[in-house]
């Protein structure tokens, strides 16, 4: 029994310097600060060379930087704004496509009605299910006022 636990012992020690060695290493994954600081001044244009969804993965990113300028609640900043916009405008592609739709200018009601229908489930969505699932009821009618406080643009 003690050679067992012995062995045991061995392999847990082996595994936690491995783990540690894979953590510190490049392959591991590890990025150093230099790395990061060089791909966040890295100009916009170093973007040429990525596809469609990367792009539009890069300017949610941007996008969601910008949101703290604007006077928006903290509950859309974080829930909403990344793929609606910092004003609701939406999300399109290149070629016209809607992404994600626009919601400004809709009625409190109706954004108030389809709220709750993503979050009970009733209306299917990945995307909205998840991020409706913890805000409360006075939680989601404030978010639709302030939604449909948003000014239709005509972008």
């Amino acid at each position: 029994m003690k050679a067992g636990k012995t062995i045991a012992a061995f392999i847990c020690a082996s595994l936690a310097v491995f783990m540690v060695y894979i953590f510190l290493t490049k392959e591991g994954g590890y990025i150093s600060s230099d790395e990061i600081a060089a791909a966040q001044s890295e100009p916009q244009s170093a973007a040429e060379g990525i596809n469609e969804q990367e792009k539009q993965l890069f300017d949610l990113q941007k996008s969601v930087a910008e949101v703290g300028s604007k006077k928006t609640s903290h509950l859309y900043a974080s829930k909403c704004s990344a793929c609606h916009g910092k004003n609701g405008e939406g999300r399109f592609s290149d070629k016209g496509e809607i992404i994600f739709p626009k919601i400004a200018g809709l009625k409190q009601t109706f954004i108030l009605q389809r709220l709750e229908l993503y979050k009970q489930g009733s209306v299917p969505n990945p995307l909205m299910k998840p991020l409706l699932t913890n805000i409360n009821d006075e939680d989601l009618k404030l978010l639709s006022l302030e939604v449909s406080r948003f000014e239709m643009s005509d972008e």
